[in-house]
């Protein structure tokens, strides 16, 4: 289980808890109110221990952010987009900051704080619980229930949504769709494959852009800019289904290409390759994940089996923990890479979780359909259950 589930799974503790609390306080009220003082007291018990049950749900959730961010575990997209690299003296400060740095943080903190402040009330009353204690801790956990409400239900105010690194670790590692499609592929030609290496996710660098808006960038509006893409037909169904017009370029003449104003960008690179080869000939870097790029680690199956048992063990261990260790390594810099072109001078344009989402959900809807003659039906079929993928 991922953390980003256990972050989710004290999120849904806490909001079954907040419910409880408030209809059984609500409950123990009217009880009260006529005269059925037993009733109302076993009533209001259970939502005083309801009351403490959400805040060690929430001290859970805390505290899987702050591991994170100590441990350096990226997988959680808060973490990544609120990690401090400092290596002063005061660093755990900063990294203990990330909690409360971004809004989805704040939202939990303060959650937090009143269902601490909650269980608080209910140990200090424990003894001699009036019926205006049970009433002020009911008020307040209608108040903690719609702080939780909008952590859990708002997407926009998740703090525990997973990466998309881990989703490439997911399907593209030992067991996933991706590792025993090209296991499948490579085992039928005598080829042993040892691991998948994320490269990163590719966006679109340009030297100008028709608008500085994510969703006309990545829509369906023609745009008047070229963009060099790879001969590879999912690059071009993709780029097509997003407005663009593409050219084929050799790409040790990309460089050149943009520079001389034959094309007005590209397609093929992610963040770390626009900024480390590209970042003098563009100005604008559209983070949108059009496709991954991976790298399958190979080799001879006949050779492999010629080995001792031992050293094929140790070959796979090693590839196994060094595509953990890459993933882990290229989603950093991937991140870093982006605060970089933006100190750079180039426009990083991002959009949000569900500008994203939905991107995903259209372009893959639109060009899997296209690539039947490329992959097969049975391919199509298959990547779109393992993804949930609902073709029109």
């Amino acid at each position: 289980m991922g953390v980003s589930m256990i972050g989710l799974l004290g999120l849904l503790v806490a909001f079954a808890g907040c419910v409880i609390s408030v209809l059984c306080l609500g409950v123990a009220h009217i009880l009260y109110k006529k005269r059925y003082f037993e009733r109302s007291e076993t009533f209001a018990w259970g939502g005083r221990l309801a009351a403490v049950l959400v805040a060690a749900a929430l001290t859970v959730c805390c505290a899987v952010l702050v591991w994170c961010f100590f441990t350096g575990d990226n997988s959680i997209q808060y973490v990544l987009d609120n990690r401090s690299n400092s290596v002063s003296d005061i660093a755990w400060l900063y990294k203990l900051a990330g909690l409360w740095a971004g809004r989805q943080g704040s939202l939990l903190f303060w959650a937090w704080l009143i269902a601490v402040f909650n269980s608080v009330l209910v140990f200090a009353t424990r003894k001699d619980a009036r019926p205006l204690d049970n009433g002020a801790l009911c008020i307040a956990q209608l108040v903690l229930t719609a702080f939780v409400s909008v952590l859990l239900f708002s997407e926009a105010n998740m703090p525990f949504l997973a990466t998309d690194f881990t989703e490439f670790a997911d399907n593209y590692f030992q067991g996933g769709f991706m590792w025993n499609l090209i296991d499948d592929i490579t085992q039928k030609n005598g080829v042993k494959l040892l691991g998948i290496f994320n490269a990163g996710f590719m966006g679109l660098g340009a030297k100008k852009v028709d608008s500085e808006d994510f969703e006309f960038l990545t829509g369906t509006q023609t745009k008047s800019m070229l963009m060099r893409s790879p001969s590879s037909n999912a690059f071009a169904v993709s780029m097509k289904e997003m407005g663009y017009n593409t050219t084929v370029i050799p790409y040790a003449d990309l460089y050149s290409a943009m520079q001389s104003g034959l094309c007005d960008g590209w397609v093929g690179g992610s963040g770390l390759v626009n900024y480390d080869s590209f970042r003098d000939v563009i100005k604008y870097f559209v983070d949108c994940n059009v496709v991954n790029e991976c790298i399958p680690v190979q080799m001879n199956q006949e050779l492999f089996d010629s080995l001792p048992a031992g050293y094929q063990t140790i070959v796979t261990d090693v590839f196994d923990q060094m595509q953990n260790r890459v993933n882990d390594e290229r989603q950093a810099q991937e991140a870093q890479a982006l605060v970089d072109m933006e100190n750079y001078g180039i426009k990083v344009i991002t959009g949000t979780d569900g500008q994203m989402s939905a991107l995903r959900d259209r372009i893959r809807a639109q060009t899997w359909p296209q690539l039947v003659e490329d992959v097969g039906q049975d391919v199509i079929d298959a990547a779109c259950e393992a993804y949930g993928v609902q073709l029109p």
